[in-house]
């Protein structure tokens, strides 16, 4: 119908709509368009108008703000993800074109142009002593002390080095296992202490026998495959070798005799059904295990042979339950990690209340908790972006990130002195902590 124009006699009815003030079709309109006593149009109204709707009116009391689980309320001081109400002030704008811009390849420790137009320099408390190279295909899954003077890494394709307290290498051996995690083990004996370096391995290939630890030490090298999926975590628990797999049990192994240095003494099999085990930490007889979507709990005491499960917190993580994949503990607090990036933390005599959970925008790799040179605790959290962050375990709040590495791999924790950070990338990142006034901790000693 359009562009053709009807005749008052071909019209039918009176238009209701430009009685009311708006009709689109004008002269087009098949119904009669009349005006009003005086010749004009009636004013314009909305089509809610025209059918008897005044308009939307808030009920009495309800206000701006969305409260989760629905309703409404007004919103509350200080609450960030409330809607602005009457009293809403924007916030100022920052300006962000002064703010000093960091060399990420120099955070690296890959750009070394002296005429680099970003800075080269690190977040406030901590820098750079050195970056250990190990091979770019070499991707570092662990790290350990070893003795008073030393320490250890072990990779992928199954090299473990070592270096000294100057960051020297004085050893690489290649036990044909991946090593998926390190600890040094001194047990005493019957000629006196002596020394092993226990590796957690998988076999270099997909398939076929080669799950669980390596033995080196003292002229010797064993190997014992108990487990039917990779070993992840190591702890030394009063004597005893305690391992973590991800086919959710944990084995104990322990000194035996200069025959046979290391046995297998038991397993703790999974009371609920755990589908993998990815972080241990024994603290005041409890040893706390983090798994699949949740952290399991034993009541331990090696030397009177008690060994009682305690119970496991459920996430409660219905859709693809995330690994809890670090422990550490403050005080009443126990703090964790899960590779979907929650950091949180839980009361331990609130019956492990939840005290708080901070979520990182991107999945987190590893995790420790230390103390800087001020007697600040803080922790550790390495990301599968490459990013090493730093937070005050008191408040959570953010010290800086620095971007390391490809993927960071592990920590490995000096306390008061400094840390090292490992990555996928083949390199060391030796971090240094710096005092308030801005000096730098001294030479480290290990």
């Amino acid at each position: 119908y359009m562009g053709i124009a009807y005749n008052m006699e071909e019209q039918k009815g009176v238009c209701r709509n430009f009685s009311s003030g708006h009709c689109r079709y004008g002269d087009r309109c098949r119904f009669q368009h009349v005006p009003q006593g005086d010749g004009t149009q009636a004013p314009r109204q909305s089509p809610f108008q025209s059918r008897g709707f005044s308009g939307f009116q808030p009920r009495s009391g309800m206000n701006r703000g969305f409260k989760r689980g629905g309703g409404f309320r007004g919103p509350r001081q200080g609450y960030p993800f409330s809607r602005p109400g009457n009293d809403y002030q924007p916030r100022p704008y920052k300006d962000k074109s002064n703010m000093p811009k960091f060399c990420k390849a120099y955070q690296k420790g890959k750009c070394l142009d002296l005429s680099c137009s970003y800075l080269h320099q690190f977040p406030k408390g901590i820098d750079r002593l050195k970056v250990l190279n190990v091979t770019e295909d070499q991707e570092i899954l662990s790290l350990a002390t070893v003795g008073a003077s030393q320490f250890a890494a072990g990779t992928r394709a199954g090299y473990i080095y070592v270096w000294d307290n100057n960051f020297n290498l004085i050893s690489t051996q290649n036990i044909g296992l991946t090593c998926t995690d390190l600890i040094y083990y001194e047990p005493q004996t019957e000629i006196g202490p002596m020394a092993f370096l226990i590796c957690g391995v998988s076999p270099l290939q997909s398939t076929g026998q080669g799950y669980g630890i390596y033995v080196i030490g003292n002229g010797y090298s064993q190997a014992l495959f108990v487990n039917s999926k990779p070993v992840t975590c190591l702890k030394i628990i009063d004597g005893h070798i305690f391992t973590g797999s991800e086919d959710g049990t944990i084995a104990i192994f322990a000194y035996e005799s200069q025959a046979k240095p290391i046995v297998q003494k038991a397993v703790l099999q999974d009371a609920v059904k755990m589908n993998g085990i990815f972080s241990m930490l024994y603290e005041n007889n409890n040893l706390y295990v983090g798994c699949v979507g949740g952290i399991a709990a034993w009541n331990l005491n090696i030397q009177k042979n008690i060994c009682t499960y305690s119970g496991y917190l459920d996430f409660h993580e219905k859709d693809n339950p995330s690994n809890v994949i670090g422990l550490g503990i403050d005080n009443d607090n126990l703090f964790y990690t899960t590779t979907a990036g929650a950091v949180g933390c839980l009361t331990i005599s609130g019956h492990y209340a939840s005290c708080g959970t901070y979520y990182e925008k991107e999945n987190v790799t590893t995790m420790a908790i230390t103390t800087d040179l001020a007697g600040v605790k803080v922790i550790l959290v390495g990301t599968a972006k490459g990013n090493v962050k730093i937070y005050e375990l008191s408040s959570m709040g953010k010290r800086g990130y620095v971007e390391a590495h490809t993927v960071v791999t592990k920590f490995l924790v000096y306390d008061g002195k400094f840390f090292l950070s490992a990555g996928n990338d083949g390199t060391i990142h030796v971090w240094i902590w710096k005092a308030p006034d801005g000096a730098t901790s001294a030479a480290p000693i290990m």
